[in-house]
C-alpha cells in the first residue's frame, strides 16, 4: 500500500483530514493509462480520485503490467494523492440468481480488486447488485458469498466500500439494512477483511431521504449509525438529483442545480464525520469546467460551514 497520503481507516483519516482540509475529488478517466486520472485530478488541485481500471461497460479487464502498477504509485506520491478509489465495473451482480452470472461477476471482482490492491488504492466501491428472480434474503447471501471468496489465498489490503442505493425495483442497498447485513455475513466468514459505505447523496435522496430537511438527515445519520455503524461510513459520492425524493430514481445533476440543492450539501457537511471522509464528484461532465464548477461549489460549502462551527 501507498503510505503517503493514505484515507484508509477511521482514525488514519481523522489524523490525516484535521476538520479545516476538505478532501474532495471526482472520478476521473483513466485514459492513456491508470496514472493519467492522478494527473487529471491534481489539475483540478483534487487530494483524491475515483476510477475505473477499465471500460466499465465490458466484462474483460485490461492487462495491467506491475510496471505500470509501480508508475501510478510513484504519480500519486508526486502528486500527493490523499486518497485513491476505485470503483468496480457497471455488469458484474454478485447478487443474481443466475449461477453463471454470479461466477462471472466474482471472477470480475476478485481480478479488478487484486488489481486495485497492487495500485496501492484505499477503497474498492460495489453496488450490491440486483436481487430480479429471487429474495432479497437470497440476494443479500449471494454477495456476502462473493465477498467471502475475495480472502482467498489472503485478503486484500484496501477496504471493501458497499454503495447505497436508491432502492428502485429489485435493487439491494435502498435500505441502509442491507448492507449492515452483507457485511455481518462476509465478515463472519473472512473476519480479517475490511469493510465499509459509501454514501451517494442522490441513491439516499431517491430512497427517501430528504437531505433538504434537518430532520431527515438526521434520521439519516441515525440510520447509519443503526446499522453499518459511524466509522463504516468512509466516503460520499456526492451528486445532486434531478429525480423526486422516494423516487427511487438515480438522475445525476450539478451540485446546487437540482432537487437537493446547496442546502442539502450544508446540512450534511454540518456532520462532523462526514467533514472528515472523502468527497468525490460523480456530477456530470458536460462541459470542460463541470468538475471545476461543481467542485468550487462544494468547496465554498464546506468553507461556510466550517465558518458557522
Amino acid at each position: 500500500m501507498v503510505t503517503v497520503g493514505t484515507c484508509s481507516g477511521s482514525s488514519a483519516a481523522a489524523r490525516m483530514s484535521p476538520q479545516d482540509t476538505f478532501l474532495i475529488g471526482a472520478h476521473m478517466s483513466v485514459s492513456g493509462g491508470l496514472s493519467r486520472a492522478l494527473e487529471r485530478a491534481a489539475a483540478y488541485d483534487f487530494n483524491c480520485v475515483q476510477l475505473f481500471t477499465h471500460s466499465p461497460r465490458v466484462w474483460a479487464l485490461t492487462r495491467t503490467t506491475p510496471a505500470a502498477c509501480r508508475t501510478f504509485q510513484t504519480v500519486r506520491k508526486a502528486h500527493a494523492m490523499r486518497c485513491v478509489i476505485v470503483h468496480a465495473p457497471y455488469l458484474p451482480n454478485c447478487a443474481s440468481v443466475s449461477p453463471a452470472l454470479w461466477r462471472r461477476s466474482c471472477g470480475v471482482i476478485a481480478r479488478d480488486v487484486r488489481l486495485a490492491d497492487a495500485l496501492g488504492a484505499d477503497y474498492y466501491v460495489m453496488h450490491p447488485g440486483s436481487v430480479r428472480g429471487h429474495t432479497r434474503t437470497d440476494g443479500i447471501a449471494r454477495v456476502a458469498d462473493a465477498l467471502a471468496a475475495l480472502c482467498e489465498p489472503q485478503p486484500p489490503a484496501l477496504t471493501f466500500l458497499l454503495e447505497n442505493t436508491g432502492s428502485g425495483g429489485s435493487l439491494l442497498g435502498g435500505a441502509l439494512d442491507d448492507l449492515a447485513e452483507i457485511m455481518a455475513a462476509a465478515r463472519q466468514r473472512c473476519p480479517s477483511m475490511k469493510f465499509g459505505m459509501c454514501l451517494d447523496t442522490a441513491h439516499a435522496f431517491g430512497a427517501g431521504y430528504d437531505l433538504r430537511s434537518d430532520t431527515h438527515v438526521a434520521r439519516l445519520w441515525r440510520d447509519i449509525r443503526r446499522t453499518v455503524g459511524a466509522d463504516a461510513l468512509k466516503m460520499i459520492h456526492a451528486n445532486d438529483t434531478n429525480a423526486h425524493v422516494g423516487s427511487g430514481r438515480d438522475v445525476h445533476a450539478h451540485i446546487g442545480q437540482g432537487r437537493i440543492g446547496r442546502s442539502g450539501f450544508a446540512r450534511l457537511m454540518a456532520l462532523p464525520r462526514l467533514r472528515r471522509i472523502p468527497w468525490i464528484l460523480e456530477t456530470p461532465k458536460d462541459t470542460p469546467e463541470s468538475d471545476a464548477r461543481n467542485a468550487a461549489t462544494l468547496r465554498a460549502i464546506f468553507a461556510e460551514t466550517r465558518r458557522r462551527r
